[in-house]
């Protein structure tokens, strides 16, 4: 249970903007250590919030290399999670990146592969924010009525708040000025 909690911590640190916090907690141990000899979980997770972490810091380049790996592992050990976490912080490499199309097609390929809905949201909200950046508000707008609803439905307020965002530019987008500022 410790290393599933330690896993996490990095995400909440990177949400808090405690990015030197983050790093100093987004060291994964070896994936055959301890717990990881039972689910390699933690070990996917540890790697995926030292990828957010570097994109988030501009470390692109180190970025970019812990995303292929999680797709590379994640994909190697059939792990749905690891290659889908993969696809999350490649996407999110290239929106940091401004390479707003293949940060769009990264979350695409994150919701193909993930079976988890955390790791599916996390997946379609890169993607949404990609779309909109690239002033792709028609296929934003459809993404995020389909999965603003259910993410609230559902009560994930960690991905459904950002995507109600996302949603409410799209709408903006579309010149419906009332329901984007609902």
């Amino acid at each position: 249970a410790l290393a599933h909690v330690l896993a996490w911590r990095s995400y909440t640190l990177v949400e808090l903007a405690r990015v030197d916090d983050a790093f100093a907690c987004a060291r994964p141990p070896a994936p055959d250590e301890g717990a990881c000899r039972i689910t390699s979980y933690p070990y996917f997770k540890w790697l995926g919030g030292l990828g957010l972490a570097l994109n988030i810091s501009g470390d692109f380049a180190r970025a970019r290399e812990v995303a292929q790996g999680l797709i590379e592992q994640g994909h190697s050990s059939r792990s749905a999670r690891g290659e889908g976490l993969g696809h999350w912080v490649m996407a999110s490499h290239w929106f940091y990146t401004l390479d707003f199309e293949r940060a769009a097609a990264a979350g695409r390929a994150g919701l193909d592969c993930s079976k988890d809905p955390l790791f599916r949201a996390g997946a379609v909200l890169m993607q949404a924010s990609a779309l909109l950046a690239d002033m792709r508000a028609d296929a934003a707008l459809a993404l995020t009525s389909q999965w603003a609803p259910l993410l609230e439905r559902n009560q994930d307020y960690w991905f459904g708040l950002p995507m109600r965002q996302a949603h409410a530019a799209a709408q903006l987008a579309h010149g419906r000025l009332s329901d984007g500022m609902r």
